[in-house]
């Protein structure tokens, strides 16, 4: 809210591109000043001060971590730095708009995934076995979602790309559908990156984000030049594939994963259930489809025996 304030007032007072970045510099630190005031009781700030040899055991223990997610900025954008190379201004802002809509459905494992790390690491100091309970868990989890997800967002991709570019972004769709697509990668891959860190095996982070950066720009290289911005949505979901299977093979060695793929295959059924009623009132813009289509997915979960209530009702009461 006070980023929002901040940025506002900023527009208000004619301050430029300048003034609103500035802004929003300045609201992002509120957070940060809120902790502190709200944790003051649980230290003294008089007695604050440096410790140097704290200080280098901490970032000693970060830096395998902190340099695999410097290296994953750099290749999460690494399609659209080659794209604004290789193809004209308009195809690199019809891929924009799609990728933005993709970046931002991206936020729901990273999320889901940052709330489970703890859990997954006070399991790990508990046992392995609760360890690899709670992974299965998670995988179901991830899977009831994304399958959906998916299925809906290929059907409706061509009235997101209306909805918020117009009638003149109407070629995003494919693109977005593509990246629809593969998205089903980006759902998993962020549980086998957490396992790296609760299995302590951090260091390997880099070589895992490097091997995607460097799939990446290769494929790129390759499919950009012959297929435009429709090639460059298929290498993003095929790098992330990659990072994927090579950090699901470390994770492996250590964990000793016996997923279960039960739910994962009723969550596909539930889907290409789903998917009929969908199409069917697509047309009734996005409110339709969902609260329908969505219906129809948890009946056929019921029908096919996934549990969707005990396990929120045991985390309550836990």
């Amino acid at each position: 809210m006070i980023a929002l304030v901040l940025v506002v007032g900023a527009i208000w007072a004619g301050l430029g591109v300048v003034g609103v970045i500035g802004a929003i510099v300045f609201g992002s630190s509120a957070p940060t000043i809120l902790a502190l005031y709200f944790v003051r009781e649980y230290f003294s700030f008089k007695d604050f001060k440096i410790d140097g040899k704290y200080f280098k055991v901490l970032l000693l223990a970060s830096l395998p971590t902190g340099l695999g997610l410097i290296i994953n900025t750099v290749y999460a954008s690494s399609d659209r730095l080659l794209l604004s190379v290789l193809v004209p201004a308009s195809a690199l802002g019809l891929y924009g708009l799609a990728y933005k809509i993709f970046e931002n459905i991206l936020v729901l494992p990273n999320f889901y995934m940052n709330a489970s790390f703890p859990v997954l690491v006070a399991h790990k100091a508990t046992s392995s076995e609760k360890l690899r309970q709670t992974v299965q868990k998670t995988f179901d989890a991830i899977s009831l979602v994304v399958f959906p997800l998916i299925a809906g967002g290929v059907i409706l991709s061509p009235i997101l790309i209306n909805l918020i570019g117009g009638n003149r972004f109407n070629s995003a769709a494919v693109v977005l559908q593509l990246l629809f697509l593969g998205s089903v990668v980006y759902f998993y891959s962020p549980l086998f990156r957490w396992l790296l860190i609760v299995e302590h095996k951090e260091w390997w982070l880099p070589w895992v984000y490097g091997l995607g950066l460097v799939t990446n720009v290769v494929l790129n290289l390759i499919a950009i030049p012959r297929f435009g911005i429709a090639g460059a949505a298929v290498v993003n979901a095929i790098s992330e594939l990659a990072v994927l299977i090579f950090s699901a093979a470390i994770v492996s060695r250590s964990v000793s994963l016996k997923l279960n793929f039960k739910v994962f295959v009723i969550s596909i059924v539930a889907t290409l259930t789903m998917v009929p009623f969908v199409l069917l009132f697509r047309d009734w813009y996005l409110v339709g489809p969902t609260i329908l289509g969505g219906m129809v997915y948890v009946l056929v979960l019921y029908v096919l025996g996934v549990d969707l209530i005990s396990p929120a009702e045991k985390l309550v009461c836990k």
